[in-house]
């Protein structure tokens, strides 16, 4: 297990008092997340090695890690009865992947949305100024619904294939040109 960090505040950790210690140990709003595991000292254990974060309190039935700042934790408590996930037996369809463009933030009143083909090489179009940073506040905030929705329904977002849509730009273009 890895031994505490040292703080500016001495932590119980460190031997100290917690009532005395910085006012981090005498708040009340401490969030964090617990995970289900048959064995505690092992779960523990491998995220304090991992992380470097030392193991606050563990006993046969939970353990929680001291973060090391802040009001986060990380616990675990033992579960007889939890099952650790399983891949599938099959490979995963790959997913369809692409960027609309690149965003430069120069603040909430002015950016830069450079559009990008889907294999991530520029176009010569951008956006700048209020109206790119308007773009970039709308990309940031979708992309998070959109995620979401994937997550909800798989194969609910698609991408617009870059070749079709020339060729039926192409065809346009030959059909305007013949009337």
């Amino acid at each position: 297990m890895a031994t505490a960090r040292r703080h500016s505040y001495p932590s119980p950790l460190d031997g100290g008092d917690a009532a005395a210690a910085s006012d981090r140990w005498d708040r009340h709003d401490w969030w964090g997340v617990v995970l289900d595991a048959p064995d505690v000292a092992v779960l523990a254990k491998f995220y304090s090695e991992l992380r470097g974060w030392a193991v606050y309190h563990q006993d046969d039935d939970d353990a929680s890690l001291d973060l090391g700042e802040g009001v986060a934790y990380l616990s675990n408590q033992r579960n007889e009865d939890y099952v650790r996930p399983v891949w599938p037996a099959r490979q995963p369809a790959p997913i369809n992947l692409g960027f609309a463009g690149q965003c430069i933030s120069l603040g909430r009143r002015a950016g830069i949305f450079q559009f990008a083909y889907k294999d991530d090489t520029a176009k010569r179009f951008y956006l700048g100024d209020r109206p790119g940073a308007k773009l970039k506040e709308f990309v940031c905030k979708h992309t998070v619904t959109q995620l979401a929705d994937e997550a909800r329904k798989p194969g609910s977002r698609t991408w617009a294939k870059d070749d079709k849509r020339q060729q039926l730009l192409q065809a346009k273009r030959g059909e305007a040109a013949d009337a």
